[in-house]
């Protein structure tokens, strides 16, 4: 069940109405601007008042294995089982963190996503994949495992600094490029990015997306357009990339190979540039784009043949399992970054 409420009293009807909760022990996994932001809004509903805290720092670094020991310890010092609750209040990290914890503490206790950031509640919360990252490679373990619910309260947006909610509204843009609705339109037209119904049109391609392929055998690669150049600048550039700013440059960089390889309107691929550029312009400087390369070959949707793609012929014209050559993506790149 994935469910957008307007207030905190909203928030305690669907939590009071989750099964056996109201005979369960609950967690609550924050990392340290979570606990300070956003579960004080919150931390009075009932559901929510009595539990156990586990806190994390934030960003990339907590999605672990070293960190993934320490919550199981700590769930197993609380005397934790399997008909318990770990509820995920966070970011990105924090429900991929939690959602693998729980999913394998106990061969499996139940869990609910509260997405604290755009990127949360548009993409990473919504889904049912759940994982670490492992030897510098981003998701390298994990499971798809889907939260009893995942609800989503866009009043903590406003508790985002800009740079953080353009970086979200990212995903919005790839959700609108994947898709033939209106969100496209939306955005062009500068409806405000934090309005509920750009978050519910967004939320809507995702869902729609994972409904027909849950465990990513087809369509669901749809979703990973802009991801595999995005997540090799992740993992190079985490100290100064923000997760959506590393896609928004995936997006060109794929957009760029889909303009030569697919044919996609070089006027259209225009047009996204800029919008992309006035929320994540590219703020880093290009070195060695063999070590992308490198992580590229790494990534999990690869599949023996070379590195896969998705890209498009036009807006909402995608073209999934898409092997490209490490020159063409190297040049790509390059073009991007007026090389």
């Amino acid at each position: 069940m994935v469910q957008i409420v307007s207030n905190k009293d909203e928030l305690s009807i669907y939590l009071s109405a989750l099964t056996g909760l109201e005979n369960a022990k609950v967690a609550v996994l924050v990392d340290s601007n979570t606990l300070k932001y956003c579960y004080p809004l919150i931390a009075e509903i009932e559901e929510l008042h009595k539990c156990e805290i586990l806190e994390v720092e934030p960003g990339e670094d907590s999605k672990s294995l070293e960190i993934a020991a320490h919550l199981w310890q700590s769930l197993q010092e609380f005397e934790f089982n399997r008909t318990d609750f770990l509820v995920c209040l966070g970011g990105g990290v924090i429900t991929d963190l939690g959602g693998f914890i729980a999913s394998t503490f106990k061969r499996g206790m139940r869990f609910v996503h509260i997405p604290t950031s755009y990127t949360g509640m548009v993409d990473a919360a919504i889904g049912g994949k759940q994982g670490l990252n492992f030897n510098g490679v981003k998701n390298q373990i994990g499971v798809f495992s889907e939260p009893i619910a995942t609800l989503i309260y866009p009043e903590f947006l406003e508790t985002l600094p800009e740079r953080e909610l353009n970086s979200g509204y990212i995903e919005t843009i790839k959700h609108a490029l994947i898709s033939n609705g209106g969100l496209w339109n939306k955005i062009v037209e500068e409806e405000p990015l934090s309005s509920n119904e750009i978050v519910r049109k967004s939320t809507e391609v995702k869902q729609g997306i994972v409904e027909q392929d849950p465990n990513e055998k087809g369509i669901r690669k749809a979703l990973n357009f802009g991801h595999t150049v995005g997540h090799a600048f992740e993992a190079i550039y985490k100290s100064e990339l923000l997760h959506g700013e590393a896609v928004a440059i995936g997006l060109l960089v794929e957009l760029q190979l889909s303009v030569e390889l697919l044919n996609f309107p070089l006027q259209e691929y225009k047009t996204i540039q800029n919008v992309i550029s006035n929320f994540c312009p590219i703020t880093v400087e290009l070195n060695n784009v063999d070590v992308l390369i490198e992580l590229m070959k790494h990534d999990k949707k690869n599949d023996g043949k070379g590195i896969n793609f998705t890209l498009l012929n036009r807006i909402g014209g995608v073209e999934i399992n898409q092997y490209v050559a490490p020159d063409a993506i190297s040049s790509a790149i390059k073009k991007v970054f007026g090389k």
